[in-house]
Order: structure tokens, then sequence, then C-alpha cells
């Protein structure tokens, strides 16, 4: 095969350019892991010009950046020397080393007998910030530093002209300090997006999740702008798809269930690793988790309800007034098996902003969709009603609809005054010996509350820490609590 024969093969996907890159710096031969190969075909699509705005969330190790910003920038070198990069991390020493893997690559003997028009300009040596002589130029800085006289891209450009990559903006150290993620998010609209030639020139965000408000969150969520999301979590549980925040448009893939990478991980360890919003991309939130998600899952996925349940039930924490400054108004509905199979199987959950004076009127709703339940598990003894914390506007709530004839019930008195720590401790037996699990219906869910988009419970629930002050917005965690005290407890209901 003639050397152009091979420069063309190689430029034309990902997945050729990027064993060849890195074999330039390791001086081995690199074989792609399928989850590799999945970011690379992704990685094409912004080549050439589908995709703009790119998130790839993907546990530390995975090879993003050798994949996303070594052997991507080179390619993209390669394809048009013009180019002008922008590469944003936490750090100036990562960034100032991944300048210097590129040019390695790059200056190699190999990667200059296949594309010898791309060179440097005598110049420019520095790692924060070289050119090439046909006019493009690669800048690195850190995402909390001075980014002036330079932008990615090329304006009116036919053809690939270059990036913004931001890999790893917040370092880990940092995830848990409000003040410094607010400053990095800040930077997204503050900095970041005025650093782009035109707002065609795309941006790649390659991350691990590490706060349920992080750059990622932020990004899909308050930017105003759709991202293509791809997320990779260390252990693919049944090919469940993820769910996704705020304006994301989801890529999908075809994994087998178990490690993302079974050459790195086998699958124990892989599972054992998902506890860690690093590697699950599902972050939670500081304190020391409580509620865990595995705890409610069966080995790694949703419960699937095979038989018949004995009787269905919902529980609702209601709120007194509404607007984003309150308490929502939270409503779970559960499965209860007295006997066989799980003995309690959360279905479904809903959260909204309601005033209490609607509650009224919404409360039909509730019972609508419990009996829709019942029907759909072929429950035994249908649903057994609806349980309402009985204060501020629940009891209004409780009081109308008993008149109306209602099957609804006050939650007892003893169970309420607990406060969320103790009332959290008192299920917590239930939960840690496995007899509480969570549907697909609910493992799935994603819905919008106080202007954010995302699986509201699972954040809530296993976003829970005892001691810590618990902020407005977690109002699904009572109607959980509550509804394991009630299926599972005492006469007492804990």
């Amino acid at each position: 095969m003639s050397i152009e024969a091979i420069a063309k093969r190689l430029l034309s996907t990902q997945a050729n350019f990027t064993p060849f890159a890195l074999e330039q710096l390791e001086g081995r031969v690199y074989e792609l892991a399928p989850h590799q190969q999945i970011m690379c075909d992704v990685l094409d699509r912004v080549i050439s010009g589908e995709i703009k705005r790119l998130i790839i969330n993907v546990p530390p190790g995975y090879a993003k950046t050798a994949i996303a910003v070594w052997a991507f920038v080179a390619r993209g070198f390669a394809i048009n020397p013009s180019s002008k990069f922008l590469h944003i991390s936490y750090s100036d020493t990562l960034v100032n080393d991944n300048s210097s893997n590129i040019r390695d690559i790059i200056n190699s003997s190999d990667y200059q007998s296949l594309f010898p028009y791309m060179s440097f300009h005598p110049d420019t040596q520095a790692k924060g910030l070289w050119k090439t002589n046909r006019g493009g130029a690669f800048r690195a800085a850190s995402s909390g530093g001075a980014i002036t006289g330079f932008r990615a891209g090329l304006i009116g450009s036919s053809i690939f002209s270059g990036a913004m990559i931001v890999d790893d903006p917040l370092k880990p150290d940092d995830a848990y300090s409000e003040t410094v993620r607010g400053f990095i998010n800040g930077r997204w609209k503050n900095v970041f997006r005025s650093r782009l030639a035109s707002p065609d020139v795309p941006v790649i965000v390659i991350m691990q999740r590490l706060h349920i408000d992080d750059f990622t969150s932020h990004l899909l969520n308050n930017s105003g702008e759709e991202w293509h999301h791809l997320v990779l979590p260390a252990y693919i549980a049944g090919n469940k798809p993820y769910q996704h925040e705020g304006r994301a448009i989801p890529i999908p893939y075809d994994l087998p269930s178990g490690s993302l990478w079974p050459q790195k991980y086998d699958d124990a360890t892989a599972l054992d690793l998902m506890s860690d919003g690093q590697y699950s991309q599902r972050p939670i939130k500081d304190g020391g988790e409580f509620f865990g998600e595995a705890q409610l899952l069966v080995e790694g996925r949703p419960a699937v309800l095979e038989n018949r349940v004995d009787q269905v039930y919902a529980v609702i924490d209601t709120a007194l007034k509404d607007g984003l400054e309150h308490d929502g108004t939270a409503v779970t509905y559960f499965a209860h098996n007295k006997i066989a199979g799980i003995p309690l199987v959360v279905l479904d959950y809903d959260v909204l902003q309601i005033s209490g004076d609607l509650l009224d009127t919404w409360l039909p709703t509730v019972e609508h969709r419990l009996e829709q339940l019942a029907r759909d598990t072929n429950s035994r003894q249908g649903s057994i009603g609806i349980w309402i914390e009985d204060k501020a506007s629940g009891t209004v709530l409780i009081q109308q609809a008993q008149r109306k004839g209602m099957n609804v019930y006050a939650i007892d008195g003893a169970l309420t005054a607990l406060g969320k720590d103790g009332r959290a401790l008192s299920v917590s037996g239930y939960v840690n010996r496995g007899m509480v699990k969570i549907s697909a219906g609910v493992y799935d869910k994603v819905c919008v509350y106080r202007g954010v988009s995302r699986n509201h419970f699972l954040t809530q629930i296993c976003g829970f820490r005892v001691g810590a002050k618990t902020p407005h917005g977690m109002d699904l965690l009572d109607s959980f609590v509550y509804g394991v005290a009630i299926g599972l407890g005492d006469s007492f209901g804990y």
C-alpha cells in the first residue's frame, strides 16, 4: 500500500488513527477496546460537522485523554494544518503534558512521513502555545486561568478547523467546594464560550462525573444549548439507558452486560466501583452515602416483578407553598409482597411544585395512577390507599380527601416526629437487607423539577446524608422513607 493510501486510511476514522497515534508515543501495538471504539465513532461525527456540542462521561483511567485529546488533535492537524485548538483542563501541568504528547506524535518519523505538510512554526516552542507553518495553532490553558488573545476554530471554514476540548475542568478534590465548583461552571458563560471563533466551532467536554451539580450538569441544564451526551459507566447493567439530564441528546450504543473494560477490571470489581460516582457516572452528594443505588438494584439491574404483587399504595409528602424557594410535593408508589417475591418495590414517583390550595384537584391523578399500577402489577388486593404526611397542607388535604370517600390515611405522628435522620435510620435496616428495590420505571425516569431535568428519585435518595443539613429539593426522600416504614415496619410504622 502506498504512503498516500495509508495516510488516507488513517485519516478516514478516529478508530484507524488512534492506535497509530498511540503507537508513536508508547512504541507498541495498540488495540482499541469496545468502549474506545465507541468514543472514536462519536469523535468522527465531530470531525464531519454533525456534532457541534459533545459531552463524554467516562471513568478515570479509561483512555479518554489519549483518544479525545492526544490522538484527536494530532488527527485534526493532519486533516487541516490550519486548525486552531483550545485545550482546557483543571491544571496547567495536565494541559502542558497533553501538549507535549501531541507534539511528540506529530514530530514522530512515521507521522512526518505520512503527513509531511504538517510542521511546527520555528518561533513557537512553548508548551502552552505553539503554531504550525500553515497558520494553525494549539493553546493549552487551565480552566481557572486567563484565556485571552486566542479563539478555537476558524470562521466560515468548509472543513474541520479545530475545536475547544475541555478535559476534566474540575479537580476531584474541589468537587465538593460549592465556591470552586460554581466558579468553574460560570466559566462557560463568562469565558469559554467567547473563546470560539464562531458558534459552529465544536466543543468537546470529556470528564468523569464528580458532583450532581458539576460542569456536565451545568451545561446540560443551564447553557441553553443541546449537547450530544455519551455516558460510559464502569459496569454496563443489561445495556440499560442512562438517565440523561436537561437538554441532552443521548448517544446510544450496544455493549454487553458486565465490565466496560474487561481487560482492566473484571465484572465483580467493576460492579463494586459503581458505588463511586466517578465510575458509575451517577454522582452523589458528599458526606457518606446512606442509601446506595446498588442496594436498590438486583445485581446491578432494576427489579422485575415476575409474579402478582399483594398490594400497591402511594405516599405523599406535601408542600405548603409553591415556588423554587419552597419544598415541593412528592409522591412515591409502592408494590408490597407479604410472603413471596421482593418485599417492597418502588414502582413510580413524581415531584412537582404546586400550591396547597390546588392539591385537592391534583390528588385524584395520584389515585388514578395508583389504580393503573394495581392493574399493571396484577395486584391481589388492588390499591390499598394513599398515605399523606399529617402536617402543613397535608392535614387539610387528608380531611378533604376523606370527606370525598377516598382511601387516604394520615401517616402516624410518631413517625413524622422522628425527623429526617431518625426516619432514615429507622428504615435503613430494610434497605440494607435487600428488602427494598426499584423498578425499571423508577430507574429510567427523568423529569423536570426546579428547572432541572434528571432522575430526581435516585439523586435525592442516594444523595441523602445523615447529619448533614438537608437542602430544599429533597422531597422524595420523605415519601420514600415513609413508604418503607408503612410497608415493612411494625404497628407504629417503623
